[in-house]
């Protein structure tokens, strides 16, 4: 049987969206008609309950209309009595849904479809669709936990799919990554170049959306994609730190537990608050730092300076100051990622070739010129960039192993392990999921018995899925 997430696979036949049957159509009792009409089509019902919404739940239900002067009556009308909350899969369910429905109005819906046949008045519109993918997985996952959607084989999919059981697009994908648009290049027509890019390699975009700089800094997410840099600068405090003592008295001649016990150790974040100034001040005082040679190296992105050139302020020990500015780029108001999950079979994409040919290097000018890196480097004018792409602004991000990409989408997408297509790979597997979210933040792991240790993700780059399996498993018998 298939593994297949909560909220379906766009673009497969277990694509997902979620119907809901309203009030008047539960009132009217044309609940076994509506369903009739999607079980005819082919659709397989895969969840469904009857319930009665709060104000608040509909009211969260319809909270991007929540500007819109109807709002008030839409909630009052959707919590006004029972619904039938539905989750619908099948090749094309949410246009294929949509469609089945009839147009919000019911007077322009055509004859045949739902709203064309058993209602008249926009207002009591009898059932509601999701619209796009990112709406399905928003809904299905608002009105249904995950152990109330079925995964299961229908013996009727011979007789639906010309494949029967076998999966489209998907059947072959194995390799699954996060990429997305950074926010200094976000643009309709980078976004267009970026679609067509993924596309003309044979990737599938099973899901794609805007994540808005509000989003990423309010649920520190970007702090979660440089875990290993932003812990330190971000997200623990100093005394929660695993600070070499040796080190630090090496480098400043004070004793950890003494500058501890002064005050005068703060994070990234924190140092901005008591120096009263932004991220890119601080990272010029970081600078100033390193230039005097008041800084200390602890580890890989594990960095402490003394910062006290600051007038009228105290001096500070200061962990990863430089995060600051690069956690900016990604949380001034009003900027934006723009994310998607893609998939693609490894027996046509090697994921060595998905990052080095497709992507790009890190370093924009030395990237292929076809690769994406290469083409918004060269096309940035074009594109609507403000300023050429360079080693930090480099365009676009990709995940750079299947693990990474696990990671990347339990962090962006809030995508759980087990509804993960590589994520239910690994627990079937044998892998904890204790370990799967341990080692989703890039710790140092035993690379040898007894010996070397390294970054987890280091060890996982450029594999395809199954390789990247085999080597998770066999890291994990050193741990």
């Amino acid at each position: 049987m298939t593994t297949v997430p909560t909220a379906g696979l766009p673009g497969t036949n277990f694509e997902r969206t979620f119907i809901a049957i309203k009030p008047d159509g539960v009132q009217r009792a044309k609940v076994g008609n509506i369903i009739a009409r999607f079980e005819d089509k082919g659709y397989k019902l895969v969840a469904m309950k009857m319930l009665s919404p709060t104000k608040e739940k509909a009211a969260g239900h319809y909270a991007d209309l929540k500007k819109k002067p109807f709002f008030q009556g839409l909630v009052d009308y959707f919590s006004s009595g029972p619904i039938v909350a539905m989750v619908w899969e099948g090749q094309n369910a949410i246009a294929g849904g949509r469609t089945l429905l009839g147009a919000t109005n019911p007077k322009d819906s055509l004859p045949g479809t739902i709203r064309g046949d058993l209602c008249v008045d926009i207002g009591r519109n009898i059932c509601h669709g999701s619209d796009s993918p990112d709406a399905a997985k928003h809904e299905i996952e608002f009105w249904f936990n995950a152990d109330e959607v079925a995964s299961v084989t229908s013996h009727s999919n011979a007789w639906v799919y010309e494949k029967g059981a076998v999966v489209a697009e998907k059947a072959k994908a194995d390799n699954f990554a996060f990429v997305f648009i950074k926010p200094h290049a976000v643009t309709e027509k980078t976004k267009a170049l970026v679609k067509s890019s993924l596309e003309a390699k044979g990737i599938k975009i099973l899901s794609e959306r805007s994540i808005t700089s509000e989003e990423i800094d309010s649920k520190l997410l970007i702090d979660q994609h440089y875990y290993a840099i932003a812990s330190k600068a971000t997200i623990l405090k100093p005394d929660q730190l695993n600070v070499p003592a040796d080190k630090f008295k090496a480098q400043f001649g004070l004793e950890w537990k003494d500058a501890l016990a002064s005050g005068n150790v703060k994070n990234a974040r924190d140092a901005c608050e008591v120096f009263g100034i932004d991220a890119f001040q601080l990272e010029k005082e970081w600078r100033k730092a390193k230039g005097a040679k008041k800084l200390a190296k602890f580890g890989g992105g594990f960095y402490c300076a003394l910062l006290d050139t600051v007038p009228n302020k105290p001096a500070l020990y200061v962990f990863n100051g430089f995060f600051m500015s690069m956690r900016s780029a990604f949380t001034i108001p009003g900027q934006s990622i723009y994310s998607y999950t893609v998939a693609w079979d490894s027996k046509d994409l090697a994921w060595s070739s998905f990052r080095g040919e497709l992507l790009g290097t890190t370093d924009p000018a030395e990237s292929p010129a076809d690769s994406l890196r290469g083409l918004i480097l060269s096309q940035w004018k074009e594109l609507g960039l403000t300023a050429p792409p360079d080693n930090g602004n480099n365009g676009v991000h990709a995940s750079a192993s299947p693990f990474e990409g696990l990671a990347e989408r339990m962090n962006w997408a809030e995508v759980e392990v087990k509804n993960d297509p590589f994520g239910a790979k690994l627990l079937a597997a044998g892998v904890p999921l204790a370990t799967i979210k341990a080692w989703s933040v890039d710790p140092q792991v035993a690379l040898e018995k007894g010996g070397k240790r390294g970054s987890i993700f280091d060890q996982l780059e450029d594999n395809n899925a199954s390789d990247c399996l085999e080597k998770m498993l066999s890291l994990q018998k050193l741990q």
